[in-house]
């Protein structure tokens, strides 16, 4: 695996690319997204639970978008474009099952992790108008999860305990699992 920055994206392969974001809640991924990858088709279960309620968040969709999300992206990896999936990341095993998947479909695989300050995460989901009632706990657990998801793709991981489940559930073995990312792109949101 390869560490880029976010600008070397297109310039990388002639491949489709499939690019994993991870990050907490209100860490910052969409701007991210739509700041240097407004280009690329994206695929965000946020976005679908918007439009399942009009315009209003509403968490009794969340499992709706996911399910949407899911299709979109397996009816994607068969085709030849490049895609964005957004989301957290945060867990584990499901951030594994999708590089792996993205890498059987003969995909370039990046994970692109946007690394805010748990507590301006924090802030960030109070001062959103859309959906501000996301408990603190919540933001903190997907923080962790998918700081925990970059640290296992990059080799950086300290606490194996929370990673060998995760693995003997996929089958693989750590050098498995970093595998599965060609690049990977650490973004520090300095906000």
């Amino acid at each position: 695996m390869k560490k880029i920055q976010i600008t070397d994206i297109k310039n990388i392969t002639d491949k489709p690319l499939y690019i994993l974001i991870a990050g907490a809640i209100g860490s910052g991924k969409s701007t991210v997204v739509s700041k240097y990858l407004s280009d690329f088709n994206i695929v965000d279960p946020d976005i679908f639970t918007m439009q399942l309620g009009r315009g209003v968040y509403d968490d009794k969709h969340v499992a709706t978008s996911m399910a949407m999300t899911k299709a979109t992206v397996l009816s994607l990896l068969k085709g030849d474009e490049s895609f964005i999936q957004q989301g957290t990341s945060a867990n584990l095993q499901s951030s594994l099952n999708k590089m792996m998947n993205a890498k059987k479909n003969g995909f370039t695989t990046i994970l692109l992790y946007v690394d805010t300050p748990l507590e301006k995460s924090i802030e960030n989901v109070t001062n959103r108008t859309d959906r501000n009632n996301i408990p603190s706990y919540k933001v903190e657990r997907t923080h962790n999860g998918a700081l925990l998801t970059y640290q296992v793709l990059t080799d950086t991981v300290e606490d194996m305990s929370r990673v060998i489940p995760s693995l003997q559930s996929t089958l693989l073995t750590m050098e498995a699992a970093q595998a599965l990312t060609d690049y990977t792109i650490h973004y520090k949101n300095s906000y």
